[in-house]
């Protein structure tokens, strides 16, 4: 299910990347809040982020004392995709699909799948799914 969500997160802007008129900042603080986007890649509650839809707002920096870098506080709408135990999915290319009776799936078939299961692998910053095809309408799609 893809869900809609609103996140405050914090951005560190280094002291070098600041201009006079201001503009190479903003667009700094953009480029900085992408790339933790990218790096974070899933959280155990929200599943796998997908996409930043809008930039609220930008606070005010904080200069911190030791590196000269400037913390200024993000708040966004944010686009992500999360298992639920229980429901289906439509679509999904599984990176990896074990199964008995359907051996001949392979990397880049699209599959209808019903979530049994789900596991947050901290480490990785992934999530296991088990899933069952054993349903109508269940199964590769065309």
């Amino acid at each position: 299910m893809f869900l809609k969500t609103q996140l405050s997160w914090n951005v560190i802007i280094p002291a070098e990347s600041f201009d006079a008129k201001g503009l190479m900042l903003q667009r700094s603080i953009i480029v900085r809040l992408m790339d933790q986007f990218v790096r974070k890649k899933a959280t155990k509650d929200l599943g796998y982020f997908m996409a930043i839809k809008d930039l609220e707002s930008i606070g005010e920096g904080r200069v911190r004392e030791l590196t000269g870098e400037v913390v200024f506080p993000i708040v966004f709408t944010a686009i992500s995709f999360k298992l639920f135990r229980g429901g289906d999915s439509g679509g999904g290319s599984p990176q990896e699909f074990l199964s008995e009776k359907a051996p001949k799936i392979g990397k880049d078939v699209k599959l209808r799948f019903m979530v049994i299961g789900t596991k947050w692998m901290e480490v990785e910053r992934e999530i296991q799914a088990l899933v069952s095809l054993e349903d109508d309408y269940l199964g590769p799609v065309s």
